[in-house]
């Protein structure tokens, strides 16, 4: 038993870190453009890259530790170490005893990934996208505009005080509108305005509207959902890996699967779906209850794979092997 938990853990670690790193990659290649933007200061990348480094590590435990769990247990089937050891009476559920043990200590200790995870809602980024542009203004010693990445909007820093600038959304560059001050709510979906201007094009007139304070709602919000996150959150998500892994492991172990091609399928079939039911859930903005069922189905979700017949070739000849 102990074979399977050392190969386990060595292969979840390099899943774990392929995977991570692929995710960074991935973040740091749409950051590229803000960092080289002259526009676009170093203060306001920041926020962003905590939110790409944070979804990254979520989606590197939720496939990482499936997989190098199922990797392992399809070897030690391959071996013949699970058969010997199920002819002395060891049933998989013993077999994965050891292993269980060790990804509810692994589970514990992603808890601190909650400091990233907090930040990972695109509403309350903006929000903060928003504030450091102003003081980036603010601290500027000349004219000069800061550009605010994700929202499109532009800070114009003048010795007078600072204007933010943009589109009105949903009339193309039809409309146009400059302020004091802007105040979004948490999710984006209503901002507050000091001092607006607006100009509009009617036809072949330009339509000027002048108001101390406005209040425009009805835009489309952004951000996952904040009902859920923290430590909760990461330890949902360690513990949805953590299940969806055992769940491999029993089922891979029960139907004697030999082939590491069929194990990383059913794995990356696995971790898809838990990975896409957690982001639908953040995109709903489902109260914290929905998120009990993620775990549920990261355990139920593997045996119901196994039991679907495999047919493709490649498949059967590595089982024949």
């Amino acid at each position: 038993m102990r074979p399977l938990l050392i190969a386990s853990l060595r292969l979840v670690a390099v899943a774990v870190a392929l995977v991570l790193a692929l995710g960074l990659s991935a973040g740091a290649i749409r950051l590229m453009p803000w960092l080289v933007a002259k526009d676009v200061p170093l203060s306001l990348a920041a926020p962003f890259a905590r939110v790409l480094a944070s979804s990254s590590l979520e989606a590197s435990v939720l496939v990482g530790v499936p997989l190098g769990v199922a990797l392992a247990t399809a070897s030690f089937v391959d071996r013949g170490e699970a058969r010997a050891l199920a002819a002395l009476g060891a049933s998989p559920a013993r077999l994965v005893g050891e292993l269980a043990v060790a990804l509810a200590l692994l589970s514990v200790s992603f808890a601190p990934s909650a400091r990233l995870s907090e930040v990972n809602a695109l509403g309350a980024l903006s929000n903060r996208l928003v504030a450091e542009g102003r003081r980036s203004c603010a601290e500027s010693e000349s004219p000069r505009r800061v550009d605010v990445p994700l929202v499109a909007l532009t800070w114009l820093c003048f010795e007078r005080g600072a204007r933010i600038v943009g589109r009105v959304p949903g009339f193309g560059d039809g409309a146009w509108f400059s302020a004091s001050d802007l105040a979004p709510s948490a999710d984006f979906g209503t901002v507050t305005l000091s001092d607006l201007h607006l100009s509009a094009r009617l036809g072949s007139r330009i339509a000027t509207v002048h108001a101390g304070t406005s209040r425009l709602s009805g835009l489309p919000r952004w951000g996952t959902s904040r009902s859920f996150g923290g430590v909760a959150r990461a330890l949902l998500v360690a513990l949805s890996a953590s299940l969806a892994a055992l769940g491999l492991a029993v089922a891979i172990l029960r139907r004697r699967l030999s082939s590491q091609v069929h194990a990383a399928a059913l794995a990356a079939l696995s971790s898809v779906a838990v990975l896409s039911v957690l982001l639908r859930l953040d995109r709903d903005r489902a109260a914290a209850v929905a998120y009990v069922g993620l775990p549920v189905l990261a355990l139920v979700l593997p045996p119901l794979l196994a039991k679907i017949p495999w047919n493709l070739p490649w498949i059967a000849r590595s089982e024949r092997r």
